[in-house]
């Protein structure tokens, strides 16, 4: 192995690291094979000062071992984070491209486990990696993604876009390249027991039964006893597909945990599952806007970690009607009304309210990225379990 600078990086090199801190380097991990031109583009215009290659290598894999608690100092990564975009044809289109491409990765995943085999998790992992590219390409490519899913989708799509808004999550927290990939991993195969449960009861377009609700329930438990024979499996994948559904409270499924049994993983997971649900359109229902989906959320006491939430919030870049939120330049601002845009937000700026002719306020529409987060203070991440 030896240290090059970026600009000697080479198709066919395998990399084992970098020289700087992984948030300043555009990739999900840190051991890959750079195997194509925009890799390689990738490699030799980033910020890092060294890259450590090894030629002979052969993949290590990302079969890490995850503990999931939070650092105990989560850095300020606003810095980093792209302006916002309106997002452009192109980008929507390559959503589209990655998005057909993952609901047949995800149809054949559950067909193996109907037919008794073992999940791939080796032939998922190149998926996970195209969806970080994305979403670290474009701060608007996580919104193109979750918006572009129809209902008939859902039960395969459902899956791609937990794992680009954990993907998201971890990374925004500080969480290393190593757990942000097997935080993906999670994402991905946290509802892979619904491929035993009975079509017509998932894709039910009526209320379930009682009897139906309980078979549903089953889905964590059927999906973990999987997954368990897969050899490898990241302890945290296992996690959160059996407590997804766990609540702070004490109430949730399986096996109704104590808040302080719930990882800071699985709590993630819950949070990420349940706002794609109520955002997309299901066999039953129809979307609630990304802005009315938060609000509720927030609005379920015990249900979720309100401190993990709000932040999910600041990820998202997405604020519900009622939030109080700090602007870059200083200013504290409420949120006042919801945009079809989830990234431009009604706000009234406190002490600057504007008003027309007839004495009625002037909303002010602004972007994401002049927004800084919400400016309520919170406790300490690292408290989470």
């Amino acid at each position: 192995m030896k240290w090059i600078a970026p600009s000697e990086a080479e198709i066919g090199m395998h990399v084992r690291g970098f020289d700087g801190p992984w948030l300043q380097h555009p990739f999900w991990r840190s051991d890959f094979k750079i195997s194509t031109a925009r890799q390689l583009n990738k490699v030799r215009q980033s910020a890092i000062k060294a890259v450590l290659v090894d030629d002979d290598a052969t993949p290590i894999g990302s079969a890490f071992v995850l503990d999931t608690v939070l650092p105990a100092h989560i850095p300020d990564t606003k810095a980093l984070t792209p302006p916002v975009q309106i997002a452009d044809r192109t980008e929507e289109t390559g959503a589209r491209r990655l998005l057909v491409k993952s609901k047949r990765q995800m149809m054949s995943t559950f067909a193996d486990l109907r037919m008794g085999r073992l999940v791939d998790t080796d032939s998922l992992l190149p998926l996970i990696g195209e969806i970080s590219d994305v979403i670290v390409s474009s701060s608007t490519a996580l919104h193109s993604i979750l918006s572009l899913k129809t209902r008939d989708e859902y039960t395969y799509m459902h899956s791609v876009a937990v794992c680009a808004m954990m993907i998201k999550f971890a990374r925004d927290l500080g969480f290393s390249a190593p757990a942000v990939a097997d935080l993906g991993l999670a994402g991905l195969l946290h509802d892979v027991g619904k491929a035993l449960v009975p079509e017509d009861v998932l894709n039910k377009k009526g209320r379930l039964t009682d009897a139906e609700f309980a078979l549903m329930r089953t889905h964590p438990e059927l999906g973990y006893r999987e997954l368990k024979r897969t050899p490898g499996i990241p302890a945290v994948v296992l996690d959160v597909c059996l407590n997804h559904h766990e609540k702070i409270s004490g109430d949730g499924y399986p096996n109704a945990l104590p808040a302080n049994a719930i990882s800071t993983a699985a709590r993630m997971g819950a949070i990420c599952d349940v706002y794609d649900a109520l955002t997309s359109d299901r066999c039953y229902k129809d979307a609630w806007s990304p802005q009315r989906a938060l609000r509720e959320m927030g609005s379920w006491p015990g249900h979720f970690d309100p401190e993990l939430l709000a932040t999910f919030e600041e990820v998202l870049g997405i604020y519900p009607v009622g939030a109080r939120v700090r602007l870059i330049n200083g200013d504290e601002a409420i949120v006042v009304g919801e945009s079809p845009n989830p990234t431009v937000h009604a706000l009234r700026i406190v002490g600057k309210e504007r008003f027309n002719a007839e004495g009625r306020l002037i909303v002010e529409n602004i972007r994401s990225e002049e927004i800084a987060g919400l400016s309520l203070k919170r406790p300490a991440l690292a408290n989470l379990v």
